[in-house]
């Protein structure tokens, strides 16, 4: 069983000034601000860690106060970074072991709460680490344990095999705020992965949307974002370590593709996000493997009218990252895994320069 253990003192922060532009003057930071040396790529990128000591970080976003909000899957709890420190905001998430290495049978990749999206003043948070059929969503109203929210019902499966079970590993989520829309991506049926849809308001998870089920045959749905009232996108990671991943402009309304672009140089994407004022979007590349972290990448995509998307690599040098969100200081923060998985050395790190 999964034992709660609170942030470790080692935890290296900037203060809460430094996340936020708007000080004349920088304040000294409470831990020493360390650059992130490893980071390769064009010049004007520089990036700094924000958060270290994370176990296999799954998710940044930023709160309505912006105050950054960490999914620290491994550790099963969700973190928040308030007053220049990291405090624990939702903890006890069970936690499960994704894979077992075929070679060594040694159990990898420990996840929990995967996901999560503010909705107003409520959190809502994937409980990844459940079996797959019994994962859901929990909604929470202010901090306390994971048994403290209110759980949708899981997705059950639609498959008449008895082996398919419900979805799991419950990642992406993104919001429509207008509508209380939350959209998902599921990987727990293995015939097939599935885009969810939840309906804030009658609190029901269920089936949206499969790529196979639509002539995709790009597979593993990692983030949705929402593009319009009419659209939103999807980023597909593909065969892990393979250059096969998808972008997909979904119609909302149908549940039916419109556009996919390709994306040339990158291998597993894992992450996106609007570049503030542009069209464009912030990539992350996970470049994933199961045994190891290899170095990832950061890229520039614009959409355009071909099949492949016009990608422009900005950084070469990151750890595993798998996660991005603009901040109201208008820097990127990406969540990677750090020079190991399931190691206490994931990060955050904000990256400036666009």
């Amino acid at each position: 069983m999964f034992r709660h253990r609170p942030l470790v003192p080692a935890l290296i922060l900037v203060t809460a000034a430094t996340l936020f532009a708007g000080c004349s003057k920088e304040p000294e930071a409470k831990a020493p601000r360390k650059p992130v040396a490893e980071i390769e790529g064009v010049a004007g990128i520089e990036a700094r860690v924000i958060l270290d000591g994370l176990r296999n970080p799954s998710c940044v976003i930023f709160s309505p106060d912006g105050e950054l909000t960490v999914c620290d899957t491994g550790h099963g709890r969700v973190v928040l970074v308030k007053d220049g420190e990291a405090r624990d905001y939702v903890t006890g998430f069970v936690t499960e072991f994704w894979k077992v290495d075929p070679d060594s049978g040694t159990k990898r990749f420990q996840v929990g709460p995967l996901s999560a999206v503010w909705y107003d003043r409520q959190l809502i948070v994937s409980d990844g680490g459940q079996s797959d059929g019994a994962e859901a969503l929990v909604r929470f109203t202010g901090p306390g344990d994971a048994a403290s929210g209110e759980r949708t019902a899981p997705v059950k499966s639609l498959e008449t095999d008895p082996a398919m079970v419900g979805e799991g590993n419950l990642t992406g989520m993104s919001l429509d705020r207008t509508t209380g829309e939350l959209y998902i991506c599921g990987h727990g049926d293995d015939a097939k992965t599935w885009l969810l849809r939840f309906d804030h308001d009658e609190n029901v998870l269920g089936k949206w949307a499969s790529a196979d089920d639509n002539g995709i045959t790009v597979n593993s749905p990692m983030q949705t974002l929402i593009e319009s009232k009419e659209h939103i996108l999807v980023l597909y990671s593909g065969v892990g370590g393979v250059e096969d991943g998808l972008l997909v402009r979904w119609d909302r309304k149908t549940a039916k593709p419109v556009r996919q672009w390709t994306l040339p140089g990158l291998i597993d994407p894992m992450g996106m996000a609007f570049i503030p004022g542009t069209k464009d979007l912030a990539v992350v590349d996970n470049n994933w493997a199961l045994t190891e972290v290899k170095k990832g990448k950061l890229a520039r995509v614009s959409l355009g009218e071909g099949d492949a998307a016009k990608v422009e690599i900005l950084a070469t040098g990151l750890m595993g990252p798998v996660s991005c969100v603009f901040g109201p200081d208008k820097r990127l923060y990406i969540a990677q895994l750090g020079s190991a998985i399931d190691a206490e050395n994931g990060q955050v790190i904000a990256v400036q320069g666009f």
